[in-house]
């Protein structure tokens, strides 16, 4: 904790007890995707595609990433799995599992017994009778929260509604946006909004859950590869060729109090 207190000159060793670090667990979670192409469809002039088995591979490699985000941004809680008479897949926990005063367990979203509160719900009104949008007070109120707690929030993953919320916004903070010097061109992708808690990054995003927009401090996220992505022709057993591209990661949160949340945001 911080202290204010000065030491007596010449005084004893007077040593406190330090607290062990906890490590954070998660499981990995393994994403395949499956395809097959007929020796007819690869020997037939396709339209748009000079091979029709390289084309499907492609699609799977995209669909293998789209999953992988969805679930990384999702608010699933770790599974174990197993393999008895029905199996279950292992399953990661995601981003959503982290945020302190969320959905998550404890041992997740709260593991130093902090009692931290980083899951903010919206307050912004689009209708006079429903609480569906960000309002300014909601987003530099989580910042300032998150930065109480020692976070550097420095990216702001928003859902459509929340990102046009943001991009309202009209109070005392300052939004800029992307310009294409050769053009000058805004280029809304990106943005960056200028806090009292510091610069952010606000994001754009498909696959956060109903509802959210996170807050984090990004170098406190990672992904660990245990199977890095990779792309396979199968054993051929008809007249088509299959193939699989698969990977097994998991999430990594270095520390679940530079996560947050803005929930209920549904209005843009």
């Amino acid at each position: 904790a911080v202290s204010t207190t000065a030491s007596v000159e010449g005084a004893a060793f007077d040593h406190t007890v330090n607290k062990k670090p906890v490590r954070l667990s998660n499981y990995t979670a393994i994403f395949r995707r499956d395809f097959e192409v007929t020796d007819t469809m690869r020997a037939v002039e396709n339209a748009g595609m000079t091979d029709a088995f390289a084309y499907q591979l492609d699609k799977a490699m995209r669909e293998l990433g789209r999953n992988t985000e969805k679930a990384l941004l999702s608010s699933t809680a770790a599974e174990a799995g197993d393999n008895t008479t029905t199996p279950d897949a292992r399953d990661l926990a995601g981003l959503g599992t982290f945020v302190p005063g969320g959905g998550g367990a404890a041992a997740y979203s709260d593991p130093l017994g902090l009692s931290a509160d980083h899951s903010v719900a919206a307050t912004g009104d689009s209708s006079g009778t429903n609480n569906d949008q960000i309002a300014e007070a909601d987003f530099n109120s989580l910042l300032e929260t998150m930065w109480t707690s020692g976070a550097a929030v420095d990216t702001v993953l928003a859902n459509p509604a929340g990102k046009r919320n943001i991009t309202s916004f009209t109070a005392g903070s300052t939004i800029r946006r992307n310009l294409d010097g050769a053009q000058d061109t805004i280029r809304n992708s990106v943005m960056y909004y200028e806090s009292d808690f510091g610069n952010v990054s606000v994001v754009l995003s498909r696959h956060n859950p109903a509802g959210v927009c996170y807050a984090f401090q990004r170098d406190m996220l990672a992904k660990a590869f245990l199977q890095p992505t990779s792309a396979e022709e199968l054993a051929r057993t008809t007249d088509s060729q299959p193939g699989t591209v698969k990977h097994e990661l998991t999430l990594v949160v270095r520390n679940p109090y530079a996560v947050g949340e803005w929930t209920g945001v549904t209005v843009g």
